[in-house]
């Protein structure tokens, strides 16, 4: 698997707004959505990539910055690094 440009950073902005007071002023979280936003649009195929791409569709319906976004953000998070551990436990099974 190879990450582009774009998924790394949905990956890293999503990272970042499960952190306290992150995207607390609205015009921030708006900036942050966005960029979110367009990321997940051009985000790569991979089926370990999908949980983060939902997720970026559910943040985007909600208005404003608030602490319910922190847990499903790392739930899809949880979900993305499981799957990626796989493909990359999978490849070093291989010999890859």
């Amino acid at each position: 698997m190879k990450l582009s440009h774009y998924d790394r950073a949905m990956i890293h902005g999503l990272e970042i707004m499960t952190r306290p007071h992150a995207g607390a002023e609205p015009e921030n979280h708006e900036m942050m959505v966005r960029i979110l936003g367009i990321c997940a649009e051009r985000s790569s195929a991979y089926p370990q990539l999908q949980p983060l791409v939902r997720e970026v569709q559910r943040i985007s319906d909600n208005r404003g910055p608030h602490s319910g976004i922190i847990y499903p953000i790392q739930l899809a998070m949880n979900e993305f690094d499981r799957m990626c551990m796989a493909v990359h436990w999978d490849a070093a099974k291989k010999g890859k």
